[in-house]
């Protein structure tokens, strides 16, 4: 019998980007076939358990389903291992150097933008692998490049960049600051989904915490979510009249003693309170009420504890971001914490001068963007639309495939085929392309379509440097098991055959290491390399420096209040109160999954894809649970089963995201109703039809 060494690996858990830690219970074996030398910083063996880290300060002990699932997952059979070209098992070296052959005649037949990149959540989590992703685009020298910022988070990064000058750092709630009062959430459920722009690692904890020392949490949202019922209280306005009560709350905060504090004076421009307060003065509770379908007490008792407060925290997430007034509401979001002074002040909302950066003592390292905000030519199929953070919007990528204008399309951890609009037609646009290439971690629909498929190594095989609010190294557990390779390797070899340096330096991918390379990147951070590796999962903490913004990063040295355009859009909003509509859906989250990614074994998963809907509204329908309705949009239809859910306000109907069978993606249009700062559609809080086919 041969023995067996039990250890231990603490890591993080990339499944989100709360990062929580992890201790990883791996079984070695001397003679099994994963035990081998790796060049990634482990060696081989059977991921026996994975579970919360209780040493680790920033999760302690916390661990949600996905994380809870990362041995199963691991060591699934869906798992991809080994590369695949037009449908056959081939060679790392038959895959890459069929497909740098293919890229060198596109880009010698159509040019460097013949070649598109689409980089989606799970690839996020790879630092090393999007750094390699930067190294190809750059040596490629193509403007194709497409990131999931533009499905979900495109409004908040178009928002700061118009009023503060800026993309990043952007404005965080730390539960932790003990003088922070008062906490207002709004469509954000960290109890599930962990944080979105402010993370939340064991959100549950921590948000007891807050309010067991005296802090008072607000959440807003059409749903009582498992957040809302650990909240103060909870307020659920009529899905798609955030707007309209940011608005109200921003106008209250203008009369108010805060208003006219120093700090607000100091950071804005006269003028702008001026005309900002003329444009909201007419809005009246009665009507704020009457929109939203709040209760006018809740609305006064909600003022009331802001002017209590003093100063305060917003924070929202997809609930906003996804809907039709997103860039309205994150706008209203900025005023509405200037007007009380909580931006960049203890008791407020912190920005993080960073880890492996010093921005507390240098400001920030580029010019500020321009009051209209950076706007360049979006592609050439689509000319209405612009660019945002150098990426192109992703409704438009389906329209460059068919003009022809891309030819070959990288994917990286995520599929189109359930995060864009109109994925039937996707599917069609992809059949198109010469090179359909999927750099993933498991099977999946898309990979089935893929002319290459490289497997990538998961998140146990491979070591990393999060970035989050702290900067922590995370080890390999495990070696790779089969073929998988990391992503940053597989680039970087696919560039060889291109004369493109992805790594940048000369570095051979063959000789180097994850190690190696975190190294490099953290050679600036603070303490240095050494110091980020020796603190493993625990990581580095930045400095809690408040001020910093006001003192370096502010065009001018103020917030821009009203930016261009953003005045325009709030009179329209204004003068069209939001239709009351039989049914509006939105977007849920679900515990077990990240997107697309089911890393809960879906037999024993918790999770469907069902519609949501409170059981009143089914029965006056005349269905029951598990009957099947036709929901339509104005862009388009799908059939799904129901399930009853009391928490739902009535007149309010929910689906998670990237789910195939039922893709909520097939509601949403390409073309009606694109931002045309952001380039993101509408993806909740819109009007929908039920007909009942059971």
């Amino acid at each position: 019998m041969i023995a067996t060494d039990p250890s231990q690996v603490r890591t993080l858990c990339r499944s989100c980007s709360a990062a929580c830690g992890i201790v990883v219970d791996v079984e070695r074996n001397g003679q099994d076939e994963l035990e081998r030398s790796s060049p990634h910083g482990a060696s081989g063996g059977r991921v026996v358990a994975v579970r919360g880290d209780p040493e680790n300060p920033r999760s302690r002990g916390y661990l949600c389903p996905k994380g809870a699932s990362l041995a199963e997952f691991h060591h699934r059979a869906t798992r991809l291992e080994h590369p695949r070209l037009r449908g056959t098992r081939a060679s790392w070296r038959e895959a890459l150097d069929d497909l740098g052959a293919t890229l060198a005649r596109l880009r010698r037949e159509s040019g460097a933008d013949a070649i598109a990149l689409y980089q989606g959540t799970g690839a996020v989590s790879d630092s090393l692998g999007l750094q390699a992703i930067q190294g190809l685009i750059a040596g490629l020298g193509t403007r194709q490049f497409y990131t999931a910022a533009t499905v979900d988070v495109a409004p908040a990064l178009r928002a700061g960049e118009m009023v503060a000058g800026f993309f990043h750092p952007w404005p965080v709630w730390v539960p932790e600051d003990p003088q922070s009062r008062l906490a207002i959430l709004i469509g954000w459920n960290p109890a599930v989904t962990h944080g979105y722009l402010t993370l939340l690692p064991n959100p549950v904890e921590r948000i007891r915490a807050f309010r067991r020392r005296g802090g008072e949490v607000v959440v807003v949202d059409p749903r009582e979510t498992r957040t809302a019922r650990l909240a103060d209280r909870h307020l659920a306005p009529r899905p798609g009249t955030d707007a309209i009560l940011l608005a109200w709350l921003v106008r209250e905060a203008l009369e108010s003693a805060n208003a006219v504090s120093g700090g607000f004076h100091a950071l804005t421009h006269a003028a702008d309170r001026e005309v900002l307060h003329r444009v909201l003065a007419p809005l009246t509770l009665e009507r704020v009420a009457r929109e939203t379908g709040l209760a006018a007490d809740d609305l006064e008792a909600l003022v009331a504890a802001i002017r209590s407060a003093g100063r305060i925290n917003v924070v929202a997430a997809t609930g906003i971001t996804l809907g039709a007034d997103a860039l309205l509401c994150e706008w209203l979001r900025w005023a509405l914490l200037l007007a009380t002074d909580s931006l960049d002040h203890a008791g407020g909302m912190w920005f993080n001068p960073g880890v492996l950066t010093r921005y507390e003592e240098t400001g920030l390292p580029f010019p500020p963007a321009p009051p209209e905000g950076r706007v360049e030519p979006g592609p050439r199929s689509r000319p209405e639309l612009v660019r945002i953070l150098d990426q192109q919007p992703c409704v438009a990528l389906v329209d460059e495939i068919e003009a022809g204008h891309v030819r070959a399309l990288f994917v990286a951890g995520s599929s189109p085929l359930s995060a864009f609009p109109e994925p039937e037609r996707m599917k069609r646009a992809l059949a198109r392309l010469d090179a359909l290439v999927v750099l993933d971690i498991a099977e999946t629909p898309l990979a089935e379509l893929a002319t290459h498929v490289l497997p990538t190594t998961g998140q146990l095989e491979r070591a990393d440097l999060v970035i989050e609010t702290q900067a922590i190294y995370a080890p390999a557990a495990v070696a790779p098991i089969a073929e998988r390779r990391p992503m940053w390797r597989i680039l970087a070899e696919l560039g060889q055959c291109l004369d493109v340096d992805v790594l940048g330096g000369g570095l051979d991918p063959a000789a180097t290491t994850d190690e190696a390379l975190v190294r490099r990147a953290a050679s600036s951070a603070r303490g240095g390399a050494d110091a980020l590796l020796a603190a493993g999962s625990r990581g580095i903490d930045p400095p809690r420096a408040y001020g910093w913004v006001r003192r370096h990063a502010l065009p001018d040295g103020r917030f821009r209040l009203t930016p261009p355009g953003f005045l325009e859009r709030l009179h329209a909003r204004l003068a069209t109160p939001k239709a009351e509509a039989p049914f509006t859906l939105v977007s849920a989250r679900q515990l077990t999954r990240t997107n697309s990614t089911p890393y809960m074994d879906p037999a024993r998963s918790p999770d469907a894809p069902t519609l949501r809907i409170h059981p009143e509204d089914a029965a006056g329908l005349g269905i029951a649970a598990g009957s099947r309705v036709e929901l339509k949009s104005e862009a388009g239809a799908l059939v799904a089963e129901i399930d009853l859910d009391p928490l739902l306000s009535r007149g309010v109907v929910a689906l998670a995201p990237g789910w195939l069978d039922t893709n909520a993606s097939r509601l949403t249009s390409t073309r009606r109703s694109i931002d045309p700062l952001t380039g993101q559609p509408p993806m909740t809080a819109f009007e929908v039809w039920l007909t009942a086919i059971d």
